[in-house]
């Protein structure tokens, strides 16, 4: 009896000494747990959405602003000026369309839409622009269809903008469609982008949802008979604007900090080579031919949802942004911060005009043209 009880004794001590290891390993794997999920949580809010940002703003000596009808999203560059398409997008009341603007003279001209369909609601986003014809992404929200429309632009005493066709989408993307990006007269790419609609309450939880799964979409668009059918090539986090270089395809995540870099395949699929870090949200990507760079604007990803709520209010919240310039040296792509600014609210495009930067906003009610500096040059 006695040697059972012992043998009793040393059973129930044992399986207590074996409790205790488990319950130690355990703990230390929650401690573990708890640790990475914090780190993991400074991390984004430190590179992600850049809240210990602290960036220093330059001086509008250098800059001057030219008046427009609600901000212009997106730039084109053609014949020394700059083509813009321009709507309401927080609001989504008042009338929408194209301007140009002259550098020269530092104004904005509202630009007739010769032949455009009546009945037909332009209500404009991404643009792109190929020799004369300007691509515009409208999301008819009368009809629910979803439309790329072609301008032919022209200069003779003033600029002209005469439509020639429409591209239905086939599938409809209502107010999903933002970046857009053309190959050639019957092919181009597309991001599909959804944090908000006009149609709907803003929404910073659905939002973030969004925003955290990779529910944003790059897509390549065969056109057919007018229409235009989509595949996905690739998804993000928040895809958001697009540029090209050769058979090389530029995509930004806003939600990642990230560039994407895609090859262009013979039958237009793509494959992607590279994600380009950086260390702030980039909104838009241009590419200046002259000097072989890439220019892309920027903004604190705090800003933008921290605003997001005030968006709907008569005065909209300020969102400073500012622009970086991207270039391969020494077999790797790198990037420059150009400057920082708070005068222009809700940057979302940069292009490079000789030595000037030309800032354009989805917010605001201006552009931005802003020398660079000597060094930079």
């Amino acid at each position: 009896l006695v040697g059972s009880e012992m043998c009793i004794r040393d059973s129930a001590c044992h399986n207590w000494d074996v409790f205790k290891v488990i319950m130690k390993m355990k703990v230390k794997l929650c401690i573990g747990i708890f640790v990475a999920l914090f780190a993991a949580f400074f991390y984004f809010l430190y590179n992600i959405f850049g809240y210990f940002r602290n960036d220093v703003y330059i001086s509008m000596e250098r800059c001057k602003y030219i008046p427009t009808p609600h901000g212009p999203k997106d730039l084109q560059l053609f014949n020394n000026h700059i083509i813009s398409a321009y709507n309401d997008r927080v609001q989504h009341k008042e009338p929408s369309g194209i301007l140009a603007l002259s550098l020269e003279l530092g104004e904005a001209s509202l630009l007739e839409l010769k032949d455009f369909p009546k009945d037909r609601v332009f209500n404009p986003h991404g643009t792109h622009m190929v020799h004369d014809t300007l691509y515009v992404i409208n999301i008819d929200n009368k009809t629910k269809h979803d439309y790329v429309e072609c301008f032919n632009i022209s200069k003779g005493e003033k600029i002209e903008a005469k439509y020639w066709r429409s591209i239905r989408f086939e599938k409809a993307y209502y107010n999903q469609l933002n970046g857009v990006y053309f190959v050639n007269s019957t092919l181009f790419y597309v991001t599909a982008l959804r944090m908000h609609s006009g149609a709907e309450p803003l929404n910073i939880v659905k939002g973030f949802k969004q925003f955290i799964r990779k529910s944003t979409h790059l897509l390549k668009c065969d056109i057919v008979d007018g229409v235009a059918a989509c595949k996905r090539q690739d998804y993000g986090n928040m895809l958001n604007g697009i540029s090209g270089k050769g058979r090389e395809l530029f995509v930004v995540d806003s939600g990642a900090n990230t560039i994407n870099r895609y090859v262009v395949f013979h039958n237009y699929t793509l494959k992607r080579l590279e994600v380009i870090k950086l260390d702030i949200s980039p909104e838009s990507i241009s590419y200046s031919e002259a000097r072989n760079r890439f220019y892309v604007s920027v903004l604190r990803l705090r800003d933008y949802f921290s605003a997001r709520e005030f968006l709907l209010k008569e005065t909209p919240p300020n969102i400073p942004g500012g622009v970086l310039e991207l270039f391969f040296e020494k077999g790797e792509w790198k990037s420059k911060l150009l400057f920082m600014q708070r005068e222009l609210s809700g940057l979302s495009a940069a292009v490079r005009v000789n030595n000037s930067l030309v800032l354009g906003s989805w917010l605001d009610n201006k552009v931005l043209v802003c020398r660079i500096r000597k060094e930079l040059v």
